[in-house]
């Protein structure tokens, strides 16, 4: 009758195998190169898709965020007082602000009486 020793074990790892012949940032039969905005220049080895974006950016092949978001996988929405919602993709900056309005993020009021 055979019994386990107490000291025997298993270590199990995962691995990142390239079996394309492409080096890492490239995919496909041809090698073609991951999208410019995939974090860390790195895609799904068979078809590209990224498999996160940098902030600004979203989706498989990681499209620029709309004008009305920013950041991170573009959830969050520009400032209301942002001119007609829009923003930098990335930093969340106004493109312009509303009329009484003035900050990066369109956060400041002017005084009613513009300051006199």
């Amino acid at each position: 009758m055979s019994s386990l020793s107490e000291f025997a074990y298993i270590n199990i790892c995962e691995i990142h195998v390239n079996i394309t012949g492409c080096d890492i940032g490239f995919y496909g039969e041809n090698c073609t190169k991951c999208p410019d905005n995939c974090l860390n220049d790195d895609c799904r080895f068979q078809i590209g898709h990224c498999f996160d974006c940098i902030d600004g950016f979203n989706g498989d092949m990681c499209e620029e965020c709309s004008f009305t978001d920013y950041g991170p996988n573009c959830n969050t929405s520009c400032s209301k007082d942002c001119q007609h919602g829009l923003c930098n993709h990335t930093t969340g900056h106004c493109l312009a602000c509303a009329e009484d309005r003035f900050g990066n993020l369109c956060e400041n009021k002017l005084p009613a009486n513009g300051g006199y």
